[in-house]
């Protein structure tokens, strides 16, 4: 008999069902966001050439991108990176309310930092700070939450397969800005 409070336990089918649907949901995200912050090369290029913090470089004509420019998107990179720090206090938090707090919070995180990422290119260059950091703390708790996934599978070698898996296609995502580069330049955009 289950209380008000608790959910009934799920049937073998259902619970295999739903760890399925969780590891591809996983997958795609390691593969599309997780270690994108990681490939920032590829970003910065495309951010230069759309003409963030172009203002800084005054009122040349030159099509180069000016010290001022490249040294505050560097900034944007530098500041996010320093996020790391916080990896152990994420992993504290996702230790005490639960991975499914954690992946809540990671979705949240990532789809804040994509609005942000998306009013920047229409908006204040400034913006690209938050947008970077709830992207960076989204990639940190994505890769804290991999261990938790894993332990969802019931033998070790499965737990151990789910980790590599997730952990590879993190890698993976640090591709992510390179084929937005790409696919920018093939389309003809500046």
């Amino acid at each position: 008999m289950t209380s008000a409070t608790t959910a009934p336990p799920l049937a073998p089918a259902s619970l295999k069902r739903s760890r399925v649907c969780l590891l591809a949901f996983f997958c795609a995200a390691s593969l599309l966001y997780g270690g994108a912050t990681f490939g920032w090369g590829p970003m910065q290029l495309i951010l230069e050439n759309n003409g963030t913090f172009a203002r800084l470089c005054g009122d040349t004509n030159d099509s180069d991108v000016c010290v001022k420019q490249r040294s505050a998107l560097l900034l944007v990179s530098t500041s996010t990176s320093l996020l790391f720090i916080s990896a152990p206090l994420l992993g504290a938090l996702v230790d005490r309310y639960g991975p499914r707090i954690g992946i809540v919070t990671n979705a949240a995180l990532v789809w804040v930092g994509l609005a942000f990422l998306i009013t920047a290119a229409f908006g204040p260059d400034v913006l690209l700070y938050p947008a970077f950091s709830c992207l960076m703390f989204g990639s940190i708790l994505s890769n804290i939450l991999f261990v938790h996934v894993g332990l969802m599978f019931d033998t070790p070698e499965a737990t151990g397969k789910v980790i590599s898996l997730l952990n590879t296609l993190f890698d993976a995502g640090a591709l992510t800005y390179l084929v937005l580069y790409e696919a920018s330049r093939a389309s003809g955009d500046p």
